[in-house]
């Protein structure tokens, strides 16, 4: 008895795999295919911003449509460059990191490089140059082979002064020719980063695409399509497909999480779905995800988000005389910091100081790996923001444990 995959069922349904049919995207698409015409115009297209939720489709699409498009495009842009970037690959999500990764993507006109700087370099240093070189360099080279480059930016709310580098990158271009320069698509989940923009850099945004959230019609469309390629003929329904695209909906609107339910699912199954199991395999999605998400964290982020755990491990709640749960000990960040200070103790690691670990609990927030939230503690002790685990804490730790090292 076998699972129901296919060999290559990893690639098709973890990864970003090329799928041959676009679901309920044609205004979005249509959309896209503007910036394109741009570009066949011999005109590189303003900074565009791309939104919408976890797994709708923003990342798959883009990349989809230039994949299709860019023999057409380098008939009238034959320097047309195209680069993908995800901040999470950054280990400090910065501008500065922004500009490095860029040149790492120019590494074939690195000898033009070492012409501008006066020196021989065989590699792009990641310290010693200031974002300032990295950008004086690329602008040489981009007016010297005529470049016209088109970065999408992904996961740009992770970015931190995502504000500067709208204003850098319409600087960059600034005395070029219309066809020649740096543009950029940013994607993200967060509309509120959009609107929290000040209004000359909302203006400096001149394309905005929206990519609303797929429904239980949407995602089961988008299972079968990928089931086809993944699964063993004759192992899965549309009545199974069905029950993990409603299961996935009950939570969010993903296609992600739902590709990674149909994996897990099919992983599980003897011979054909197994719909029994449909809970346990999107418990399983849950834990991958956020593996994913920790293991990528630096190590004192995942040592701060273990100490969140350890605390509430130590604490509990008492009912008070009105009947509402109050904590014994408070979970703010001072409390935490102690805990966290215990541990870097034991990791022998040097903790950071306290503004670096309220800078951390406030990253971790972003990343959705903790919740913090405002609460009055009464007139007496005033208002102060507690810390929470994102998920239960027989979920988090051995996950948190096992990113550090810790068995």
């Amino acid at each position: 008895m076998q699972n129901c995959l296919e060999s290559d069922a990893e690639t098709i349904l973890l990864t970003d795999w090329n799928c041959p049919e676009i679901v309920d995207r044609e205004k979005q698409l249509e959309e896209i295919k503007n910036i394109i015409n741009m570009l066949i115009s011999e005109k590189l297209p303003p900074l565009t911003y791309v939104y919408g939720a976890s797994g709708s489709g923003k990342t798959f699409v883009i990349k989809r449509v230039f994949e299709n498009e860019m023999n057409n495009i380098r008939k009238y842009l034959p320097m047309f460059k195209f680069y993908y970037i995800n901040c999470r690959e950054f280990g400090v999500p910065s501008i500065h990191l922004f500009w490095v990764s860029l040149a790492m993507q120019l590494k074939e006109y690195l000898p033009l490089f070492s012409k501008y700087l006066n020196q021989i370099i065989g590699n792009f240093p990641l310290r010693g140059w200031t974002t300032d070189d990295y950008k004086n360099v690329l602008k040489e080279l981009v007016k010297e082979k005529k470049l016209s480059i088109l970065v999408v930016l992904d996961e740009v709310d992770k970015l931190e002064g995502f504000e500067d580098l709208i204003y850098q990158l319409r600087g960059f271009n600034e005395d070029l020719e219309p066809y020649i320069g740096i543009s950029a698509i940013f994607i993200s989940n967060k509309i509120k980063l959009l609107s929290s923009l000040s209004k000359s850099s909302f203006d400096r945004i001149g394309i905005k695409i929206h990519f609303t959230s797929y429904g239980v019609e949407d995602l089961f469309k988008i299972l079968k399509v990928h089931a086809e390629y993944a699964l063993k003929k004759g192992s899965y329904s549309d009545e199974a497909l069905l029950a993990i695209a409603k299961k996935v909906f009950e939570v969010s609107n993903s296609a992600r999480e739902a590709k990674i339910t149909l994996y897990n699912l099919a992983k599980m199954s003897k011979d054909k779905l197994d719909l029994s199991l449909i809970e346990k395999a999107f418990s399983e999605t849950k834990k991958d995800l956020l593996t994913e998400e920790i293991l990528t964290r630096p190590l004192h982020h995942k040592i701060t988000l273990l100490s969140v755990i350890e605390f509430h491990k130590r604490t509990a709640k008492v009912p008070d005389d009105r009947g509402l749960f109050r904590y014994t000990i408070i979970p703010t960040k001072a409390n935490i910091y102690k805990v966290y200070q215990e541990l870097c103790s034991m990791l022998q690691e040097s903790p950071k100081s306290y503004r670096a670990f309220f800078d951390i609990i406030n990253e971790l927030d972003r990343y959705g790996l903790v919740k913090t939230e405002i609460q009055s503690l009464g007139k007496a002790r005033g208002v102060t923001t507690l810390i929470k685990p994102v998920e239960t804490v027989e979920l988090l730790e051995p996950i948190v444990k096992k990113a550090i090292g810790i068995v």
